[in-house]
């Protein structure tokens, strides 16, 4: 069974289509921030500079798959977090 599978040359993997790598970023999205928030002390000195970096990476991961509906979600989390904050 798996013999033929192999066979197809069909790539067979969890993160490898565009959505679900979206997908997965944006279910580790929240807790890469927490943790980058909450870290007390870091080499470079500036905890900015550590969240700015997990938010590029974050938006590049979306860039680079490609996927509409990541960004969908990931704006439509962006405006609900925003509103939130400022009590709109």
């Amino acid at each position: 069974m798996y013999l033929k599978k192999f066979a197809q040359g069909r790539v067979l993997g969890t993160l490898v289509y565009p959505n679900a790598l979206a997908g997965a970023i944006l279910l580790l999205m929240p807790l890469s921030l927490t943790l980058a928030f909450g870290a007390k002390k870091f080499a470079s000195g500036d905890p900015g500079n550590v969240v700015m970096l997990t938010c590029f990476s974050g938006g590049a991961g979306f860039f680079w798959t490609g996927s509409k509906l990541g960004w969908l979600i990931a704006m439509a989390l962006a405006a609900f977090v925003c509103s939130a904050c400022t009590g709109r």
